[in-house]
């Protein structure tokens, strides 16, 4: 079996060709590249599948910090909250009164 290197992601239309071609530019040549989607074409179901996952990708995006925000607020420390986001801390302030650091971003 060939050792290989396989980049998914929804259309195969930028991203798993890019990420292919830095690959094949710097793996081994006994290691094989593949990119390839997991929804083909351009057609109804194709279309509604990509869009219904980037929907619920960006649906967590929107509902993060403030979820983040209420379990601080109902007690939990600031950096333990901060380790459930996936983007850096510093993406939103919440302001506490007193505290000097509350006034950065």
């Amino acid at each position: 079996m060939p050792k290989g290197i396989l980049f998914l992601c929804v259309a195969n239309s930028a991203r798993s060709q890019m990420a292919g071609g830095i690959a094949r530019s710097i793996a081994p040549a006994d290691i094989k590249v593949w990119s390839a989607g997991f929804v083909g074409g351009n057609n109804l179901m194709s279309n509604f599948i990509a869009a219904f996952v980037g929907m619920l990708w960006y649906f967590a995006i929107l509902t993060e910090i403030p979820i983040v925000e209420m379990l601080m607020r109902l007690g939990m420390g600031k950096r333990p909250a901060w380790a459930l986001l996936p983007g850096r801390p510093g993406a939103f302030a919440v302001r506490h009164p007193g505290d000097p650091q509350s006034h950065r971003h």
